[in-house]
């Protein structure tokens, strides 16, 4: 039964990417963005970890910057300044690989906490925080994260600059987003 899970997540992720990802973009981006979504996808299961960027453990923005340094892409270190380093991606246009951000206060909209990886048809990955694992969740109209939803950022500017080669294949160029990274990331592949 575990064995088989990752299985269907997979097939799923890949067939809402087909689907999600119908408005054009170049080859290189499809590439990357399915890379990026394969790679989130080994990640499912992973546990919680304070300041985890490696598939020990996650925490929730680690999860991320690990997924898209698997792809050649460095990325700020915080939620918030994620956020600002992307560019503004209206909801209805989100493409799969874009990064979904959250509110920790519904009410204050500078109080952005949470960013997540957008599958399509309304699913997105993400590690939701202590004593949690990396998953699955859809932000659906009157949960939890549809009440905290800021918006959606997309960094596929930078997609083409990483001629869609993970870090899985060395040597890759770094492409960095915002100011330097201070991260330590594991090299070695995932099983």
């Amino acid at each position: 039964m575990r064995k088989v899970f990752p299985v269907v997540i997979f097939i799923i992720t890949v067939a809402t990417f087909l689907i999600a990802s119908a408005t054009p973009v170049s080859q290189e981006e499809k590439t990357v963005r399915m890379s990026i979504i394969m790679v989130a996808n080994k990640c499912v299961g992973i546990g919680y970890l304070f300041n985890g960027t490696t598939p020990k453990g996650f925490d929730n923005t680690g999860f991320v910057l690990y997924v898209y340094y698997k792809n050649g892409i460095e990325l700020p270190r915080t939620v918030l300044s994620m956020f600002r380093a992307g560019e503004y991606v209206d909801p209805k246009n989100a493409k799969p690989g874009d990064l979904l951000f959250f509110l920790e206060d519904p009410v204050d909209t500078s109080s952005i906490n949470h960013v997540g990886l957008y599958l399509g048809k309304d699913k997105f990955i993400h590690m939701p925080g202590e004593g949690s694992y990396v998953r699955i969740d859809r932000l659906v109209k009157d949960s939890k994260w549809s009440a905290r939803f800021a918006g959606v950022k997309s960094y596929a500017k930078l997609f083409s600059s990483s001629s869609s080669s993970s870090k899985d294949s060395e040597p890759v160029t770094k492409q960095t987003v915002y100011g330097s990274s201070s991260v330590e990331f594991e090299t070695s592949e995932m099983e």
